[in-house]
This record gives structure tokens, C-alpha cells and sequence, in this order.
């Protein structure tokens, strides 16, 4: 999480899961979706209708859900020498300090994360943290905004940001990331969407590509 393109990606995706930081754990109904955790194996839950769903339910902004994931980011942890809960046994733990904050780290680490933070493809990231595209326009504007201000861009930019090439004049972003930077004539932008690396003319570090806030992995 070195560089500012993958923050604005991290800080895009978290903002959706949490409700813009609003949420550190599911809402929880049951709604159908829900009650079918309980059984969910492939999470590592049990087969019986034995609570293993709520038990695991999603917790800290990134919603963190189901036994697999509460046993992967307890080895995740103990494996970089850090003394932490069993989450199996108390998945409650997670939700504080300073586990609350690593969760998203963790899931953002083993999904390998940066290399699509690094192609600008926001949708491949939601698919991997959503197992879908929940919610795909909404964290395309978080991360659009996010970028605004991480990848040095104005206020007066945006139409820029937004695709929209701006002809026989130099950029005025100031930003040593436009291709157009200090460069005559038309600027070198290329028509797009907020979605396109950044947006035109910019070799945009982020890029939206689309997700549900506080629900399950």
C-alpha cells in the first residue's frame, strides 16, 4: 500500500463495505441470504444449521465473514509474530484494536490485491471482494473522488477527471502524472469515462471499475 493509486483503490472498496465508515459489522436480518451462511462450506462453515452463520457473520469495514476467513486471518497474523486472539474461538476479538484495522490489510494481502490496483481495474477487485459487482457504481464514485485528491488533481480538473479532453491548450493539472505536463498544443488526453486509469490525459494510478456496504464476503 505504497503507492497513492492503490489507496485510492483500498480506501474506495473500504468505504463501500463499511457504509463509509459507518458500519464495523453485518447488519443483521436474517434475510434469506443470510440464513443460507450457516451452511456455507465453502467458507468453512458447518453443513448443519448449527449458528455458524451468524457466529461468523461480517465484522470490522471490510466484513470479514465466515470460519475460513476468521482461522486465515488468525494464522495471517500469528505468522508476521504478532500476538493475537484465536478468532475461531472468539470472532468478536477481531473488532478491536489493532485487528479492526489490519482485517482489511489481511483481505487486500492474499487477494493480491495491488496487481489489479496497479492495472486500474476497480471491477476485477469488487468481483474479489464481493464475489461479485455489488454495488459497482457506487464504489466507482468513491474511488473517483478518492482520486481527485490522492493523484494531486484540482477542483477545477474534474472535467479532465471525467474523460473529457481538453484541446489546443497545455494541461493546467500541474501534475507530473499527465502526459500533457509541461507540453504545448493539445493536450493528450483521451475520451473515457471517470473508469479510465484515472481519467483522460492522465496516466490515472486508479481507476474505477465497480459492489454492498456490511454485507458478507
Amino acid at each position: 500500500m505504497d503507492r497513492p493509486h492503490r489507496l485510492a483503490q483500498y480506501f474506495a472498496q473500504l468505504m463501500y463495505e463499511s457504509g463509509d465508515f459507518r458500519y464495523d459489522r453485518e447488519i443483521w436480518g436474517p434475510t434469506p441470504t443470510q440464513q443460507r451462511y450457516d451452511t456455507r462450506t465453502d467458507l468453512g462453515n458447518t453443513l448443519e444449521k448449527d449458528g455458524d452463520g451468524y457466529l461468523y457473520r461480517g465484522r470490522t469495514g471490510m466484513q470479514l465473514t465466515g470460519k475460513d476467513n476468521y482461522r486465515q486471518f488468525r494464522n495471517w497474523c500469528r505468522a508476521a509474530g504478532l500476538d493475537c486472539s484465536d478468532f475461531v474461538k472468539d470472532p468478536d476479538a477481531v473488532n478491536a484494536d489493532p485487528w479492526k484495522g489490519l482485517v482489511p490489510l489481511f483481505y487486500w494481502d492474499i487477494r493480491d490485491l495491488n496487481r489489479w490496483a496497479d492495472e486500474g481495474d476497480a471491477e476485477t477487485i469488487t468481483k474479489k471482494i464481493n464475489d461479485g459487482k455489488n454495488g459497482l457504481a457506487a464504489r466507482f464514485d468513491r474511488l473517483a473522488r478518492i482520486s481527485l485528491v490522492l493523484l494531486g488533481y484540482r477542483a477545477d480538473n474534474v472535467l479532465q477527471f471525467q474523460g473529457r479532453p481538453v484541446r489546443g491548450r497545455r494541461c493546467r493539472t500541474e501534475n507530473p502524472r499527465c502526459d500533457a505536463y509541461g507540453a504545448r498544443g493539445t493536450h493528450s488526453g483521451r475520451s473515457g469515462t471517470a473508469g479510465d486509469q484515472g481519467g483522460a490525459g492522465h496516466r490515472g494510478e486508479a481507476g474505477p471499475s465497480t459492489g454492498n456496504a456490511a454485507q458478507p464476503r
